[in-house]
C-alpha cells in the first residue's frame, strides 16, 4: 500500500504572517526519529533553507495553473 503523511507544526518565522500552521520539514535524522515512533526532530534553520518571495495573487485561483504562479514578482 502506498501512502503518505503530512506532519504540521506552528508556522516557521518566515511565514507566520501568512498562516499559523505549516508542514514540518524534517532532515534525515528527523525522518528516522519519526519513523521509529519518536517525536520528530525539525530540520535546522528552515528560514534559511527555504527561499521566500512574493508571488502574484493568481495563485489564489485553483483553475489558474501556469508556471508563472511561482515566479517571484519583480
Amino acid at each position: 500500500m502506498l501512502s503518505f503523511t503530512i506532519l504540521t507544526t506552528e508556522a516557521y518565522e518566515g511565514i507566520k504572517d501568512l498562516h499559523t500552521r505549516t508542514p514540518m520539514i524534517l532532515d534525515e535524522q528527523g525522518r528516522k526519529s519519526w519513523l521509529e515512533g519518536n517525536p520528530p526532530a525539525l530540520a535546522g534553520d528552515i528560514d534559511i533553507a527555504i527561499g521566500f518571495h512574493p508571488v502574484s495573487t493568481r495563485v489564489n485561483k485553483p483553475s489558474y495553473d501556469a508556471p508563472d504562479c511561482v515566479e517571484a514578482l519583480a
